[in-house]
């Protein structure tokens, strides 16, 4: 048998471990949201769908940043999935959204828009404050780091 890695299709996953919560929270929330109101994915292929993907950083601060990636351009839907999302996360530290329609998923060459809270999260490590945006580089797991 020979298994073949798949990059256009989505893994439900009931639980994550490598995040700490919200995390697991957040995900199971736009999983609901999405398909409660029928929203598509994005389609590689077809180049069709909104949501293209969802990144949530946390920080050993308990600082939550989450980025959310649209393909389509729909300000209507999107308007409506964030307002709902920070109703029902008001205390996430940064919520971004960035709309990318290239054929590749990296942002770095995007522009982020801040939609609500701070641009940066706070990550501690010994003595020294890290302040990190949608864009930066750090290790994601900060015992690892430490």
């Amino acid at each position: 048998m020979v298994l073949v890695p798949m990059f256009d299709k989505i893994l439900d996953i009931s639980n994550c471990y490598l995040q700490p919560d919200p995390s697991n929270g957040i995900r199971e929330w736009f999983r609901k949201y999405t398909e409660e109101k029928n929203l598509a994915y994005f389609d590689l292929r077809n180049k069709t769908g909104l949501l293209r993907n969802l990144i949530i950083r946390t920080s050993n601060t308990g600082e939550v940043m989450v980025i959310v990636a649209f393909y389509d351009n729909d300000k209507n839907a999107r308007g409506d999935l964030l307002y709902s999302f920070l109703d029902a996360f008001p205390l996430v530290t940064s919520l971004y959204f960035v709309v990318n329609q290239k054929a590749n998923d990296t942002i770095l060459d995007q522009e982020l828009e801040l939609f609500k809270g701070k641009e940066y999260i706070t990550e501690v490590m010994e003595n020294l404050q890290f302040k990190l945006g949608p864009k930066s580089f750090y290790q994601t797991n900060s015992d690892q780091a430490y």
